[in-house]
């Protein structure tokens, strides 16, 4: 190694080595927490690390979770501390910061650096260099959280940590197999589907398990299942050793051992009956690899001689970046899917009517297309192309093809958009449907419009929602305050949208917020006549309700001027009232404003 060549079997080459590796990994310190330490404290927290590295069973992953102690430690930190040292690879980084988030906790500051390392066969350290001239590489991460973790919580963090690495380490070690043989073999298992399916179908599932190399998946795992006969019970059992990735320990798989199909839920008894020869869909589990997500899985249906399901072959992972910035009608499968529905519209290729077709395939999220029957994109494709106002609220749903999850789609004008009403659509859909959580991704129309793509994942049979109620609740949810006021102002003014065109946008939200509504539109409705009369002010009485006393809400309007506390509470005292509270109210209609007191 060009940078150090030590064999540290005394103290100076010790030394020698532990000054190496300081150059490199106080670099990955920020400046503020150099220059906020001693020049002892930053060289006992770079020792600490140096020591830890330096003992390591080789090819497994080395981690602890602590509290530094100057004492014992030579340092001490505000926070908790990792520590972790392992073989490089791909995705090591951002699977461990997203094991920490899970587990609750944020990490402050954080410093890594890979190095080239030789050890002994105990797995002590011979020779450190730079990462660029050796062979064998290796990550040292560094990690401080934002609060101290008591020893459960510490050794809960670590064996979190190790399993996530283990996850990191088989996904790598396997991702040749995978891409290669492993795709190859699924191939080979699609074409044995064309006396059922045809070959224009198997054809497009092998162009998809081909497109799936072009840096269009990450590979994490892969196994087979075969249907097999157990006391004359079709059963299912995992196939031995076909396993790789994190799917390569068969023994961990609840189909180690045959398993009745007749005992699975229903919708997994229908895959192995009936069904499609390729299917992609999520999984219920995120993926401990690269990304916090739910994977992505993609099964082929094995086809015996007889045209019966004997088997599946299944592979997990996450789509890339790469597949998510391709337009959906260039990818297999799902340009099938397009077909098909530009096929039932008769639609002539390039005219507006296709252009419109292909745009709005085009605009739904990727995850929806794979999940969703052909029949039920073609549903929602119609029934957006239909709306023609931009005040209609509209509703699409449908279950995953694996009963898994549900897919939602609200549509809306868009400025009737916004985080609280997706919020609150959110956590109704996961009520409805009995859900465990639900994702949602925004798309805005080109018609000025906006569509809410929501997702619900499902830990058991699908609900039976009747549609109309949830779009009646969906309708009533979207509704804005205008909206709302305007049921009031209908039964007090002629034209109630045109006096909410002209008050509303002069409104403060504060007012909108927190004015009973009955009472906003009483108050619109006497400004109105303030503004148009041209005179100073005008008083306005209402009756209110609060709780189970009702009060008397007396209103003076004024036009240019704000009334004093001195010049009305005398009146109304004299009158033998008595004043609960005053909230008064600058409405911006002209440059010296109007008030509601």
């Amino acid at each position: 190694m060009d940078s150090i060549d030590q064999n540290l079997n005394s103290s100076e080459d010790r030394e020698a080595a532990l000054a190496e590796f300081a150059q490199v990994f106080i670099k990955r310190i920020t400046d503020d927490r150099v220059a906020a330490l001693s020049d002892d404290a930053v060289f006992a927290e770079v020792r600490n690390v140096f020591d830890f590295m330096a003992d390591r069973t080789q090819g497994m992953a080395a981690v602890r979770v602590f509290n530094p102690d100057r004492a014992t430690d030579g340092y001490e930190q505000e926070g908790t501390v990792i520590d972790i040292v392992v073989d490089d690879a791909p995705f090591i980084v951002d699977s461990t910061l997203a094991a920490i988030e899970n587990a609750g906790f944020r990490v402050t500051r954080d410093a890594h650096v890979v190095m080239a390392i030789e050890r002994d066969g105990s797995g002590k350290l011979i020779e450190v260099g730079h990462a660029r001239v050796g062979e064998q590489r290796e990550s040292i991460q560094h990690y401080v959280l934002d609060r101290v973790l008591d020893s459960q919580q510490g050794e809960t963090l670590r064996r979190a940590i190790e399993d996530v690495l283990e996850d990191v380490r088989l996904a790598v070690r396997d991702f040749k197999p995978m891409l290669e043989g492993a795709v190859s073999r699924m191939i080979e298992l699609t074409r044995r589907g064309e006396s059922r399916y045809g070959t224009d179908t198997v054809e497009e599932a092998v162009e998809f398990l081909r497109w799936l190399r072009d840096l269009n998946f990450v590979f994490l795992g892969y196994r087979e299942y075969n249907v097999v006969e157990v006391d004359g019970e079709r059963s299912l059992v995992a196939e031995p050793g076909s396993g790789l990735g994190i799917l390569s320990d068969e023994g961990t798989s609840r189909f180690a051992k045959p398993v009745p199909i007749a005992s699975l839920p229903e919708e997994l008894q229908e895959r192995y009956r009936e069904g499609f020869l390729l299917v992609v869909a999520k999984t219920n589990s995120e993926s401990t690899v690269h990304r916090p997500v739910r994977m992505d899985y993609i099964g082929i249906r094995v086809i015996g001689d007889d045209g019966s399901v004997v088997g599946e072959a299944r592979l997990l992972g996450l789509f890339t970046s790469h597949a998510y910035m391709t337009e959906p009608d260039s990818i297999p499968i799902l340009r099938g899917k397009l077909a098909e529905i530009l096929d039932a519209e008769d639609v002539m290729v390039g005219s507006h009517d296709y252009r419109a077709v292909v745009r709005l395939f085009n605009s739904f999220p990727q995850s929806d297309l794979w999940s969703m029957p052909v029949e039920a994109i073609k549903d929602a494709m119609e029934g957006l192309l239909l709306v023609e106002s931009r005040e209609r609220v509209r509703l699409f749903v449908s279950p995953d093809l694996l009963s898994r999850s549900v897919s939602l789609m609200v549509v809306l004008p868009r400025d009737r958009f916004n985080a609280t009403l997706r919020a609150r659509l959110q956590d109704y859909f996961v009520e409805r449907y009995h859900g465990t959580s639900a994702d949602y991704q925004l798309t805005q129309g080109g018609d000025g419009t906006a569509r809410i793509h929501f997702r619900v994942w499902i830990d058991g049979p699908v609900a039976d929602v009747p549609f109309d109620e949830l779009q009646q609740t969906v309708v009533e949810l979207s509704r804005t305050w205008e909206d709302r006021v305007a049921d009031h102002l209908e039964t007090i003014a002629d034209d109630p949208r045109e006096l909410l065109s002209r008050w509303s946008p002069v409104l403060p939200e504060y007012y909108k917020t927190s004015t009973d509504l009955a009472i906003a539109a009483g108050d619109i409705c006497e400004l109105e006549r303030l503004a148009s009369s041209g005179a100073s002010f005008r008083v306005g009485i209402q009756n209110e309700e609060r709780g189970e006393r009702g009060l008397t809400r007396v209103a003076v309007y004024t036009n240019h001027h704000r009334l004093e506390l001195s010049e009305i509470l005398p009146l109304l005292e004299s009158a033998g009232l008595r004043i609960v509270e005053e909230v008064p109210t600058r409405v911006e209609r002209n440059e010296a404003g109007m008030f509601i007191h």
